[in-house]
């Protein structure tokens, strides 16, 4: 799909990507994306006026991205959503990156898992 707010999505990034605005606090909400992969996720969102940080070992250069493991991620809370597609299964300490989530994610913010 293309339109005009980014580059053409498959088809499951954007099914994931209007669940994920469906649910989440409108923008400018703090967004936190653990493995973003190829950043077409964070991009579209960022895209959408959302404030997006997004942690991968490979994630791409610039300015939302962050070539960091969840585990090692050390910026500051709250996020209003953090979001993570078919990533946790990668997470070699579940426990430690439980706990990170729940360090940065806002008392009322919402955590949007797919597996």
């Amino acid at each position: 799909m293309r339109d005009d707010r980014g580059p053409a999505l498959s088809l499951r990034t954007e099914t994931f990507r209007a669940f994920v605005e469906e649910h989440v606090a409108p923008p400018p909400a703090r967004v936190l994306e653990i493995g973003c992969g190829s950043g077409d996720l964070a991009r579209a969102l960022a895209a959408d006026g959302f404030e997006i940080v997004a942690v991968d070992p490979r994630a791409p250069d610039g300015p939302w991205f962050r070539q960091i493991r969840l585990e090692d991620f050390a910026e500051p809370g709250p996020f209003d959503a953090i979001v993570a597609s078919l990533s946790l299964h990668h997470v070699e300490d579940l426990d430690a990156a439980v706990d990170k989530i729940a360090g940065v994610l806002d008392a009322d913010g919402v955590l949007v898992l797919q597996e």
